[in-house]
């Protein structure tokens, strides 16, 4: 398996795709984000008449980007999870439906406005990938000898690939790394918002049965020990809600942020990121008891009584 890494000009820094060359061709896994540097690597570093499959992680762009340059540029099949089809084929409703959480939250409408301008701009910046769905196309992977987990925590729609004894995990396990997860619409339902925490609780089931493979993450360096990371993890986003206090039962979201930024004026996408993390914590500290069992049952290194107490008393 060979690890590219390309830049990006997005907060998260740079960001790693594979590709693994067999009977079948190039198998590759996740792009790099649309950018001019990226795409010279790709071209330099990778024979594009060879690549056979393409595999998508999760359909964020510095994850996807390059997929519209592949398509045009290869005859690879191209591979996304049914979640992120469905992500794309209802953008309009999910849109609607998010802006109007955040609405209830205390968001004004000209913040509102930029965080539509700004998703608009990554439309233009990155077209929508057009492949088959991972979920419908089992034959194909056991030709492959590929398997994957859906593990949903850092988007709906995080698949994990499972090639020999390699794990490809794109952004739902990385290293010391707090990787917010987005506010959604539940794409199951198209009614109410998705509920990250309790999909992240499944997911560390998931994770942690991956102790054996060799772990590819999305960014940052090696994965050596997961329980420890997913403790890391749960241990930031726990002191995160300590030092929100009481405001996060008390006050609306967009109030929340104002107030730990000591009224600091961010970006809004930014301020869109800061509010799908509060959801995530308000919702653990809302309902404590699944986490509390998962950490029971994996011996996590988290005292989730100290941070209830200390926000609660």
């Amino acid at each position: 398996m060979t690890q590219h890494t390309v830049n990006t000009p997005y907060m998260v820094g740079p960001v790693h795709f594979y590709t693994f060359e067999t009977n079948h061709g190039i198998i590759m896994f996740d792009t790099g984000p649309n950018t001019l540097e990226a795409i010279s690597y790709l071209n330099k570093h990778i024979d594009l008449k060879k690549l056979s499959y393409l595999f998508i992680t999760h359909c964020h762009i510095d994850h996807y980007g390059l997929t519209y340059h592949i398509k045009q540029n290869s005859d690879a099949r191209i591979f996304l999870s049914r979640y992120d089809y469905l992500k794309f084929k209802h953008y309009q409703t999910r849109f609607e439906k998010v802006t109007y959480m955040l609405e209830e939250e205390g968001f004004p409408k000209h913040i509102l406005n930029e965080i539509n301008y700004y998703l608009e701009g990554m439309k233009r910046l990155a077209p929508f990938p057009e492949g088959e769905i991972i979920e419908e196309n089992r034959d194909l992977l056991n030709q492959l000898n590929l398997d994957f987990l859906r593990c949903p925590g850092h988007s709906q729609s995080d698949i994990v690939y499972l090639f020999q004894n390699y794990a490809i995990t794109g952004d739902v396990i990385l290293r010391d790394v707090f990787q917010t997860p987005l506010l959604d619409l539940n794409l199951d339902d198209m009614k109410t918002r998705y509920n990250n925490y309790l999909a992240y609780i499944e997911t560390i089931d998931k994770l942690i049965s991956l102790n054996g493979y060799t772990i590819l993450p999305g960014h940052r360096e090696y994965i050596d020990d997961i329980k420890q990371k997913i403790s890391i993890y749960l241990n930031k986003m726990l002191t995160r809600g300590v030092k929100i206090g009481k405001s996060l039962v008390e006050d609306s979201i967009y109030d929340i942020i104002v107030k730990i930024n000591n009224r600091k004026q961010l970006d809004s996408f930014t301020q869109y990121l800061k509010a799908s993390e509060i959801f995530f914590i308000r919702d653990i500290f809302k309902d404590p008891k699944p986490l509390q069992k998962t950490i029971n049952r994996h011996s996590l290194d988290i005292d989730l009584n100290k941070y209830i107490e200390e926000i609660y008393g």
